[in-house]
């Protein structure tokens, strides 16, 4: 069992450790040491002559290590810890509390299947309690392995630790692309249909695509042709009693709503059936609706509407400025990508979904991560779209750039005195989904299939996505969010990973060792909180 992380050519594994977490931790692959350890009762541990002693590189035992806070993202590896052994950890001597961790224990392992060179640990003995903290464990090379240290969050509640002045376009947020398409295997399911919408919300995600078709004159959740059976009345209960929740009072959700009954008309009909929805008594102080990237202190307990539909914004309060962020170009499937200007936020968008066969898989995850790294200049001061004019009620995208424009409404495009990349803010938006029938089906892209490690098979979006999010954590070339305050003249959202991801199966391998906490964690790793909660030194 778990062969693949044992040696190769007699060379022993070894294992390297990165601390994560904002707390001391003491570690040894001898539960008798850290025993020892808390009956000498030592205090001021961290202070000079007992850690130089046992804790750094002259320890030639090196029975216990010793993880500073302070030195988060360096890597200690000792030739005595192995991939394949146990290890103890503890974070507080006064208490005596030793936890035990199975290297080769993973969450769930079932449902790893062998597919990545990652994956999330669980502990082997909770007798003493749960610790503060999440384990991951990734292969750097074919004798070194590193376990990587997370703090535990509550993913239901996740942005009450993130100040209030933050703009939403600086975050890294989880999302789910068709967020209630549960049936219709193996076409048209998307999520699993053990992680209906109330899971999601309290599970972390905070980006959700949802999708609706005309039934009977209400809206039912739709993926295509295939039905999904949500009402869309019931969404927005669930949503109500989240936001109104004791956790849901400091989140704040993106809902992206798209009519997918488009080919049959009734345009007007639909904007007004979601108009009416979220402007019932009942619902209507839970919603933002203005036209642009809040602060994340501007919409605690609300969900921002994203809407991809009612493009001549009849019927809603001031027009399309009344109806949340209002995309006016979203080509289909476009390969490269889009961008398109919001006020002050140029928003970068990737939804390539028609890949041609699951060959393509590789080259659909490096388009889809890649927005989430700073763009460059040349990115964003490429020509944008201009405005749309309205024909019989669709939207007509005008390839006009907005510099050809003799005179581009702001709300539209950029002003003419303001190139795009001088624009002081910049979203992405980034679907990790595709979708082609027969060769490329949703789930055979995000959980790929065979056994990918020894060239029999293909990984999938999602294994791929965790662990080029703990090499960007932990990993050799560690991204420069790591690297401590900006350089002159750098703001902190320009050297840091970013942006709004929408998955397909999001819950893959699992809930609680999987994507979302490492999505969650990337917005707190290397930014300094200042005393007092929730700000930024």
């Amino acid at each position: 069992m778990y062969s693949k992380w044992r040696s190769w050519s007699g060379k022993k594994k070894t294992l390297g450790i990165v601390n994560l977490t904002e707390e001391d931790i003491l570690l040894s692959h001898k539960l008798s040491a850290l025993t020892t350890l808390h009956a000498l009762s030592w205090k001021d541990l961290a202070q000079s002559e007992y850690k130089a002693i046992c804790f750094d590189h002259a320890n030639r035992s090196k029975d216990i290590i010793y993880l500073s806070a302070d030195s988060s993202w360096k890597e200690l590896a000792y030739t005595t810890f192995s991939p394949d052994g146990n290890v103890y950890l503890s974070t507080n001597l006064a208490s005596a509390r030793t936890w035990e961790l199975d290297l080769t224990r993973a969450h769930r392992p079932e449902t790893w299947r062998g597919k990545c060179a990652w994956e999330g640990l669980e502990l082997s003995n909770t007798a003493t309690g749960m610790p503060p903290f999440r384990f991951y464990r990734f292969k750097v090379n074919r004798t070194h392995h590193r376990l990587v240290i997370l703090p535990y969050r509550n993913l239901a509640s996740f942005l009450s630790d993130i100040p209030s002045s933050m703009p939403l376009s600086n975050l890294v947020l989880p999302g789910t692309h068709d967020t209630l398409a549960f049936y219709g295997y193996p076409v048209s399911q998307c999520q699993s249909p053990t992680t209906p919408f109330a899971v999601q919300l309290q599970s972390g995600v905070r980006v959700f695509d949802l999708r609706f078709s005309i039934i009977d004159g209400a809206l039912i959740a739709y993926h295509g042709a295939s039905p999904q059976f949500t009402p869309y009345l019931t969404v927005l209960r669930i949503l109500t009693d989240f936001l109104r929740s004791d956790a849901g009072r400091s989140e704040t959700v993106i809902c992206s709503i798209k009519q997918e009954d488009g080919a049959q008309g009734r345009f007007q009909l639909f904007s007004h059936l979601v108009r009416a929805g979220i402007h019932s008594p009942e619902v209507r102080d839970i919603w933002f609706l203005e036209n642009r990237v809040p602060t994340l202190g501007e919409v605690r307990g609300k969900a921002i509407l994203l809407s991809r539909f009612g493009d001549d914004g009849e019927g809603w309060d001031n027009g399309t400025e009344g109806m949340g962020i209002h995309p006016y170009t979203w080509p289909n499937s476009e390969k490269d990508g889009f961008s398109w200007v919001l006020k002050d936020t140029v928003v970068r968008t990737q939804d390539w979904y028609a890949i041609p066969t699951f060959l393509s898989i590789p080259e659909k995850f490096d388009r889809a991560v890649r927005l989430l790294e700073p763009p460059s200049n040349q990115l964003v001061d490429r020509e944008l779209p201009g405005p749309p004019t309205v024909l019989g009620g669709l939207s007509r995208i005008s390839t006009t750039s907005s510099e050809s424009s003799s005179a581009p409404d702001p709300k539209y495009g950029p002003s003419p005195e303001k190139p795009a990349h001088e624009l002081p803010h910049n979203l992405s938006i980034t679907f990790f989904s595709a979708a082609t029938f027969p060769l490329a089906l949703p789930q055979t892209v995000a959980l790929g299939f065979g056994w990918p490690q020894w060239n029999l098979g293909v990984e999938g979006v999602n294994a791929r996505f965790g662990r080029w999010l703990l090499e960007k954590m932990a990993g050799d070339n560690v991204f420069p969010m790591n690297s401590g305050q900006p350089r002159a003249g750098q703001t902190d959202s320009e050297k840091r990973l970013s942006g709004w991801t929408l998955l397909d199966f999001y819950e893959w391998p699992l809930l609680e060792a999987g994507i979302v906490p490492l999505l969650v964690e990337l917005n707190f790793i290397g930014r300094k909180w200042a005393t007092g909660g929730g700000r930024i030194s």
